[in-house]
């Protein structure tokens, strides 16, 4: 590949930057565009080849936010050192198969274990943080999608309570109310998709109750829709 093109942007949008207006440079973008896709897929298939211990727990550090000490225990460790330790070998098993994919699959380089070991050791920040940075994204969608669900679901059994149409708005729109109908129900969740007890994970409730915080702050439309469709369903009576 040439050495001269535009770099690929590693935000988790996988966006281009620089876009040119000369129609080659447009075809060398969509070149690292299809490159980028690859190199998440490549991720995304060493992320499940890893152990369920080592996947759940990079699910709990990158996707809620919860403390490298609170694992400790979970991999009968003594030190949040070693926990540290432990995460970055599993970057670098799938950093491996990205390195791999790029030097044989992209330049067309035939390399060695030895080589590629060599090339891994001298892997940029960059693209570590990358690495982190995708992880991370994918466990936000994949508990947001189960906050979504949540949330749909309170707002329907609200919506179609014996409530007057204020009590229903206010129950929408209250934040502070809606951490507390969503979390338990979030957590029964989680621990029965991960098959852990989140009593273990000291950090696990406020970083719970932060990531719906910031869930229900980046949805806002959802919950103005939510309030619009208040008065468009027949009530029934509560089943509670």
């Amino acid at each position: 590949m040439s050495q001269q093109r535009n770099s690929v942007s590693l935000d988790e949008y996988g966006e281009i930057t620089d876009i040119a207006s000369n129609p080659l440079e447009v075809v060398i973008q969509e070149e690292e565009k299809d490159e980028l896709t690859q190199v998440r897929s490549i991720i995304l298939k060493e992320f499940t080849a890893l152990d369920q211990l080592a996947q759940t727990s990079l699910r709990l550090w990158l996707g809620l936010g919860i403390n490298q000490q609170d694992f400790i225990e979970l991999f009968g460790l003594k030190k949040q050192y070693q926990v540290a330790r432990k995460f970055q070998r599993y970057f670098k098993q799938i950093l491996k198969a990205v390195v791999t994919f790029y030097f044989q699959d992209v330049l067309s380089t035939n390399v060695t274990s030895k080589d590629i070991n060599q090339r891994l050791n001298k892997t940029t920040k960059t693209i570590n943080n990358y690495l982190k940075a995708y992880l991370s994204a994918d466990s936000q969608e994949l508990f947001a999608q189960i906050i979504y669900k949540i949330y749909d679901e309170i707002v329907d059994k609200i919506i179609t309570t014996k409530l007057s149409q204020i009590e229903k708005k206010q129950l929408i729109i209250n934040q502070n109310n809606l951490i507390e109908l969503i979390q338990p129900k979030f957590e029964v969740l989680i621990e029965e998709r991960f098959a852990i007890k989140l009593i273990n994970f000291r950090s696990a409730k406020p970083a719970i109750a932060k990531f719906i915080e910031r869930w229900l702050q980046q949805n806002q439309a959802l919950i103005e829709q939510s309030q619009s469709q208040n008065s468009q369903k027949p009530c029934r009576h509560s089943e509670t």
